[in-house]
């Protein structure tokens, strides 16, 4: 049975049996997310661990009073890292939604706006994804400045609220929770809403790449031969060959020039019986 080869099998072929190239690309995108979620991690974590420092500089938090809060279960040093690792990035994370309350608050005034907020900078729209889907590359220098500027915002906000919390008024434990409790709670208003709208938004970019890809799909259905008619092809291309071939055989068999008759005749004039003098000579050696 004849096998027809297209170019989908082709692919499918290819994509079968994945390269060593393909393995190493596999490999760098795993490392390159894992950096990725490192940078979100310290992100948040360093500015965290500056308002610890402002807390331990002026003494309103001591290591001794760290020591006695855990000496009681006994934890190994890795999980006391660990610990510490998570306590910054809360802190840092509840630093960058309180510095952030401003710009939440015009979104919360903003919220029935549409036009407004699919020109606000944070928000998510639907272009936005369908050209970090086709396009991820453009995005990678403001994926960058946004990581930048929050890393900026969360360590001021560590350092103007730390200093007002253990240098200036020095307020006791339980207010600087409620108080930190009110300013996250105001900050987070708009969350809901907007988690909502990114949801519309990649529901709305799905469904245009969703209708793209089946475009492409059926653009390459189209131009996409049968094996019958790849067949067709290949033996109207040899039988070309062959035709052209035979023309150019026939072409040179009756371009090509008959010998004279030089054998003599009764009835043969004496000018060509006569050999001619320009004929190459023999040596005595019959031809």
């Amino acid at each position: 049975m004849a096998r027809g080869y297209t170019l989908r099998g082709m692919r499918q072929g290819q994509a079968g049996s994945p390269s060593t190239s393909s393995a190493w690309i596999s490999a760098a995108a795993l490392f390159l997310d894992a950096c990725l979620l490192i940078r979100d991690i310290f992100l948040y974590a360093i500015p965290g661990g500056l308002f610890f420092a402002i807390g331990l500089v002026s003494r309103r938090i001591t290591l001794a009073q760290v020591n006695a809060l855990f000496a009681p279960y006994h934890p190994p040093t890795w999980a006391l890292g660990l610990l510490l690792i998570a306590a910054c990035y809360l802190a840092g994370y509840l630093l960058f939604a309180i510095v952030s309350l401003r710009t939440e608050f015009w979104q919360l005034v903003h919220w029935r706006n549409s036009e407004w907020l699919a020109k606000y900078p944070a928000q998510v729209t639907a272009r936005d994804l369908v050209v970090r889907h086709y396009f991820p590359d453009l995005f990678r220098d403001m994926d960058r400045r946004e990581a930048s500027l929050r890393f900026v915002f969360s360590s001021i906000a560590a350092l103007l609220i730390g200093w007002l919390i253990f240098v200036e008024f020095q307020p006791p434990f339980a207010d600087v929770v409620i108080g930190a409790a009110i300013l996250v709670f105001l900050a987070t208003l708009t969350w809901m809403t907007q988690v909502g709208r990114t949801r519309a938004s990649i529901h709305a970019a799905g469904s245009e790449i969703e209708a793209r890809e089946k475009s492409a799909q059926e653009a390459e259905a189209i131009i996409q031969p049968t094996p019958d008619e790849l067949r067709f092809v290949i033996d109207s291309i040899f039988r070309a060959a062959e035709l052209t071939s035979q023309k150019r055989r026939s072409f040179e068999t009756e371009g090509q020039p008959h010998a004279a008759d030089t054998t003599p005749s009764g009835n043969g004039s004496a000018e060509q019986q006569r050999p001619s003098s320009r004929s190459t000579p023999t040596f005595g050696l019959k031809l």
